[in-house]
């Protein structure tokens, strides 16, 4: 049985592969090759790559692997255990790199190479020749939470010359880094492609890993696609676009090929795994919770909290040293606290919160409930609805156990007093 290189494209439907395939004859001659299967989620909450992957992972829903939050411990969900530690523990060799909630495994020797997700707490990699360019990543991850940075962490570039020094990452590849940074210097909207330049990287060295370890199954996990469309769809993907109306035509050509340069990166990686130099694999492509468009609006600004820390200080009334953050994307924010005492009297102070009168909602964590929840909102400049069954309440809290505590805040074009 040929080895089997699963690629973890978060969020792509197939309609916007078939869209970009009428550009590329490669991914159309590619996906003409292939066999292709839509499958049912099983989940029962709304439909968020953090739930649906661990589902994909586990072999079981929501409801039973428990795994809603970025930065939640998954030591419930193990007794599901995860698709790779199944493979390592019947002598399989595996490889992993990106897939989502794999910083949670300890022992990380057994495998062929384990790169753990954008979200991880630590630097801790197989190779450990890896380290350097893993923390250079997560540095990165960090800064651009919500939209990317135009900061370079110090030491990346330091990484990335040592990797291309030891053949990790290819020349052109560096081309095409540099090309981006002049690009995004010139003219600040291609800024947003930096994503697309990291997954390229991420490529070269995940098939650097393939060929020196040639493992039976790897995963390779990018989430570029899915961040161009939630920006861009109604730019990129016209036809299909229900949100043209409530955007300007220069923003519209201003962003109209960044799906398709999105989907570029991942067709680089293709051609890699075509040339033979991973050896004879079966490439499969998994598109967990194939997105469709997110209603868009051209905002201005948007309120969230900038300093965790200072958050969980001022609204919490913890001390820094009583509570660790875990790594997530902006609007949402994970504190892990040291006590569960500590946690239980901070959540009760987020329900003492007011936004212009108006407290936060506990979620319950179905999606039904919390509109109900939120039906009697009186926020007027907060966009909560855009028709039946579309929901956003700007200010949501929960825990997942007795010391993690998981808020949420994001007021689109916030017109209140400084905060």
């Amino acid at each position: 049985m040929r080895p089997i290189v699963l690629i973890e494209l978060n969020e792509v439907p197939n309609d916007v592969l078939d869209d970009y395939a009428q550009r590329s004859h490669f991914i159309a001659e590619w996906l003409g090759a292939s066999e292709r299967y839509t499958t049912v989620a099983a989940d029962r909450i709304q439909l968020d790559p953090w739930i649906a992957w661990p589902s994909f992972h586990r072999g079981v829903n929501d409801e039973q692997h428990g795994l809603l939050h970025l930065g939640q411990s998954t030591s419930s969900a193990d007794r599901f255990p995860p698709v790779w530690r199944l493979l390592q523990q019947h002598h399989i060799d595996v490889g992993v790199y990106g897939s989502l909630f794999s910083n949670a495994e300890a022992d990380i020797a057994p495998y062929a190479f384990f790169v753990p997700d954008a979200f991880s707490p630590h630097c801790r990699v197989k190779p450990a020749e890896l380290s350097a360019f893993q923390e250079f990543n997560l540095r990165m991850t960090r800064a651009s939470g919500r939209n990317a940075d135009e900061a370079i962490s110090s030491g990346g570039g330091m990484a990335m010359a040592k990797l291309a020094l030891s053949g990790w990452i290819r020349p052109t590849t560096l081309s095409r880094v540099a090309r981006q940074l002049i690009t995004e210097r010139l003219d600040r909207k291609r800024l947003s492609r930096r994503r697309n330049i990291q997954t390229e990287l991420h490529a070269d060295v995940f098939t650097s890993l393939l060929a020196k370890t040639g493992p039976q199954f790897a995963t390779f996990y990018t989430n570029n696609v899915a961040a161009a469309m939630h920006r861009f769809w109604a730019a990129s993907l016209p036809r299909t676009s229900i949100s043209r109306e409530r955007l300007t035509s220069q923003w519209l050509n201003d962003y109209s090929n960044e799906v398709a340069e999105a989907l570029y990166s991942v067709e680089r990686l293709l051609r890699l795994l075509e040339t033979g130099r991973c050896g004879d694999v079966t490439v499969v492509i998994a598109s967990a919770i194939g997105q469709e468009e997110i209603v868009a609006e051209n905002h201005h600004s948007f309120l969230s909290i900038i300093s965790p820390e200072r958050f969980a200080n001022r609204v919490m009334d913890v001390g820094l040293d009583q509570f660790e953050l875990c790594p997530t994307m902006v609007p949402d924010f994970t504190f892990r606290f040291r006590r569960s005492d500590t946690a239980e009297a901070a959540y009760a102070r987020l329900a003492t919160v007011e936004i212009d009168g108006v407290r936060p909602i506990e979620t319950q964590e179905r999606m039904h409930s919390k509109m109900l929840m939120a039906s009697a909102s009186r926020l007027a400049h907060i966009r909560h609805a855009y028709g039946d069954g579309d929901f956003k309440h700007p200010f949501t809290y929960s825990r997942s156990d007795d010391r993690t505590i998981h808020v949420s805040l994001q007021v689109d074009d916030y017109k209140g007093e400084p905060k």
